[in-house]
């Protein structure tokens, strides 16, 4: 007699209580990039560190040393305090826009320190 292995939904982040947690997650990072378009340093830092340890593995994989991927997370964090009036939670969840804004500081540094405009489409 063959054992079978759990269903997916029944193990790991695919999990409905998973899927439950990571939005109710997201909805506290809205409320907190909410606060912070408003000038909240504090609510910054909660964001901060809520986000920062799977930052960090995004920004090791993309630099694949340390001390890279720590300037890499600085830039993504001034980035998105400089334009988290930006941020629309109707386009996109809270960790893909800080994981956008990652992905753009590594590509490129310089673009990624200035502030964007708001209503800019990116072209």
């Amino acid at each position: 007699m063959s054992s079978r292995p759990p269903p997916l939904h029944a193990v790991g982040a695919r999990s409905p209580a998973a899927y439950a947690a990571r939005r109710e997650a997201d909805a506290r990072l809205v409320t907190e990039l909410a606060q912070c378009a408003r000038g909240d340093i504090e609510a910054f830092g909660r964001v901060y560190d809520a986000t920062v340890g799977r930052l960090f593995a995004l920004a090791l994989v993309v630099t694949r040393a340390p001390d890279e991927a720590e300037l890499l997370l600085r830039r993504t964090y001034l980035s998105a305090w400089r334009t988290v009036c930006d941020f629309d939670p109707q386009r996109s969840s809270a960790a893909a826009w800080l994981a956008t804004i990652l992905r753009e500081a590594a590509v490129d540094p310089t673009r990624a320190s200035t502030p964007r405009r708001s209503g800019s489409t990116g072209a």
